[in-house]
């Protein structure tokens, strides 16, 4: 008796498991309509220094922008990471907006290859989370 409760207890977790899983890959792949907002986060390279004034101007004004939802910019390194709306804005119209509003050249930074292949870009190598994913990539890599 006991045994066969264990036996329909593993199939309706295996069930449920399973109906999760598909009703989780349809809702991922399901959304090509999309008309709501498209969110995407960008860093873009300043060509040339910005002076104290500029930087402390700057998140302010593209914060105000609709579509816009948040600007940090990291002036000692000149760059800036922004998170805007791909429906209302494109790297180049946020490129066009910068130079409009402050004179100042940018471009969008793309990784590469190798970076991509090392790690995630955003984590910093000195961080604990990425020495625990350098651990397990060494510890099940293929030698």
């Amino acid at each position: 008796m006991i045994v066969k409760r264990i036996v329909i207890g593993v199939w309706v977790l295996a069930a449920v498991s399973v109906a999760v899983m598909a009703a989780h890959i349809y809702v991922v792949t399901a959304g090509a309509d999309r008309k709501g907002s498209a969110f995407a986060m960008g860093k873009f390279v300043f060509e040339q220094e910005l002076d104290t004034e500029t930087g402390a101007m700057f998140s302010g004004v593209f914060k105000q922008q609709e579509g816009i939802k948040e600007v940090r910019v990291n002036q000692e390194a000149g760059f800036f990471i922004c998170l805007y709306d791909q429906n209302k804005w494109s790297s180049e119209a946020i490129i066009q907006s910068v130079y409009d509003h402050f004179q100042v050249s940018a471009f969008r930074y793309h990784p590469s290859a190798e970076e991509l292949a090392s790690s995630c870009p955003a984590i910093s190598k000195d961080s604990f989370i990425y020495r625990v994913g350098e651990f397990f990539e060494n510890l099940f890599a293929k030698q």
